[in-house]
């Protein structure tokens, strides 16, 4: 079971390294000494309203105190006035799941899909989950994997109601307990295809059977029952992540009749890429040496499902297109430049970039940190906060395409506002899913709440690139072409986003 929903990934000072922590704690082996014993979890124990308000002052305090784009999306006063209203809400005791439905609106306002609150791993370990994934697609959900024991369940049908209660009202209540960058809504519903099982259980119900009303791609409208499964994987947060990277994260193929290389990149992340058998160097420098070799005119990079991971891959792989010196981030912000008082129950005991010595001189000073303003890393904490340059040889003058979708996340899509702002792709597919305007990242503090061991993490750093010229910097990267499979195609696995793309390239004059 792992811990936290989103993938998280540190990255060291001075040099590019980063470190992908995927099914433990961002320190190997950490342990809070509160932690609950997984034997003795209650999970009808209801808390006392004395309980709840200290975990809930400490929610609110790591958000203004450590987050440095908690009000990159959301004005202050909103952030306060919410805040103070549910607080007075607090008035009864609760059992964990009831404050995590409580909690989970507030910490959503950050508007930052690294921002994450998860229910404590005695929770998410116990129960049955519903055992089929959803998916989204023209304002409608239809089902697409199936997880039962039901093999006559035909995938692609529409799914109208569970328990009698219309998907589309469910899914309205489940969305507004989910975070994501700037108002980004469609990494939202991506978030709830993988997802669904959890968010269920934790704002719905744990039935052990459900009553399904489905429209089959036929047209026919019928209803059945599923039992609720145990299996451990659909306890998992985005537990098709690892299917959808593949064995191998890196491929690369020619089209010789079209002039056209294929580089599909499902991963920036090390361990990925490693337990492949694969260097992300090696990768660049081979393809790149056969598409100048064979003098090749189009580029198809193919990040569809490419949740991030290390921001020096998506750098160097930049390096190969852009001809000229170009700055990879405007700036890193972060929110403090004193210690945090709230370390111990966190995996950290001290945070290196918010000593002093390591920010701005003429960023904030006081003592009190005011709403809103944030303090400047220096530039020589981080290599990428320098100038960057192209490759020496090999840069890549010919057409480039970008394929993405809901999926595309983090690095990604930092990748993607750098190509847009240099005018450097054509876009292809869906909507990315982080935020246009950079993200929250970096260094990460996962802090455990004393009384209900309910989890937040919180990035440390505000990574911000702005795209020159993009209309939509509270949303993700637009493609220039939308390209929306249907869902009988995903049922049969159609590419429908790179035949678009293709036949796009055969349209084009030849150089």
């Amino acid at each position: 079971m792992i811990r936290t929903k989103l993938s998280k990934v540190f990255v060291y000072r001075l040099f590019w390294a980063v470190i992908h922590i995927n099914s433990c704690l961002l320190i190997a082996g950490f342990a809070p000494l509160w932690a609950q014993n997984e034997e003795t979890y209650d999970v009808a124990h209801r808390y006392s309203v004395a309980e709840l308000k200290e975990d809930f002052k400490l929610v609110r305090k790591v958000l203004q105190q450590a987050h440095p784009g908690v009000y990159w999306y959301t004005k202050p006063e909103i952030f306060k006035q919410k805040f103070d209203s549910t607080y007075l809400q607090l008035n009864q005791a609760m059992t964990e799941v009831e404050f995590y439905r409580f909690l989970s609106p507030l910490v959503a306002l950050a508007n930052c899909g690294h921002t994450v609150l998860d229910p404590s791993e005695e929770y998410q370990n116990q129960g049955k989950r519903f055992p089929l994934d959803i998916k989204f697609v023209d304002d409608k959900v239809y089902l697409l994997y199936n997880y039962s024991e039901d093999s006559t369940l035909q995938m692609g049908s529409e799914l109208l109601e569970i328990e009698g209660q219309p998907i589309k009202k469910i899914v309205a209540k489940l969305l507004p307990a989910i975070s994501s960058d700037a108002h980004n809504e469609i990494f939202k519903y991506g978030t709830l295809e993988e997802d669904f099982q959890n968010y269920y259980d934790l704002f719905i119900g744990k039935p052990d059977t459900f009553l399904l009303k489905c429209r089959s791609p036929q047209g026919k409208i019928f209803t059945t029952k599923v039992a609720a499964s145990d299996d451990p994987m659909l306890k998992r947060y985005h537990k098709r992540s690892a299917i959808e990277v593949g064995t191998y994260p890196l491929r690369y193929k020619e089209i010789d009749s079209l002039s056209t290389a294929v580089m599909k990149i499902t991963s920036f992340y090390p361990t990925e890429i490693k337990e492949g058998g694969q260097r992300f160097s090696r990768y660049l420098r081979r393809s790149f040496k056969k598409i100048h070799r064979h003098k090749i005119q189009n580029l198809v990079i193919d990040l569809r499902n490419n949740a991030g991971g290390e921001m020096l891959y998506a750098n160097g792989l930049f390096a190969y297109l852009y001809g000229e010196p170009y700055m990879f981030l405007d700036r890193i912000e972060v929110a403090t430049n004193k210690p945090l008082d709230f370390l111990k129950y966190t995996n950290w005991d001290k945070i290196d970039i918010h000593d002093t010595k390591y920010l701005e001189e003429q960023a904030q000073d006081s003592t009190i940190k005011k709403d809103g303003v944030n303090y400047v890393v220096k530039t020589n904490y981080y290599d990428f906060l320098e100038i960057q340059y192209p490759r020496r040889k090999r840069v890549f003058k010919g057409n480039v395409y970008v394929l993405m979708n809901r999926k595309s996340y983090s690095a990604t899509c930092l990748f993607a506002s750098l190509l847009y702002s240099t005018e450097r792709a054509t876009f292809i597919g869906e909507e990315a899913g982080g935020g246009a305007q950079g993200l929250n990242g970096g260094t990460f503090l996962d802090v455990t709440l004393p009384h209900t061991y309910l989890n937040l993490v919180v990035p440390l750093e505000k990574w911000v690139k702005i795209p020159q010229n993009y209309p939509h910097l509270n949303r993700g990267i637009i493609p220039h072409y939308v390209v929306q499979p249907s869902i009988m195609e995903r049922v049969n696995k159609e590419d429908k986003v790179m035949e678009f793309t293709l036949q796009k390239i055969a349209k084009s004059p030849k150089k």
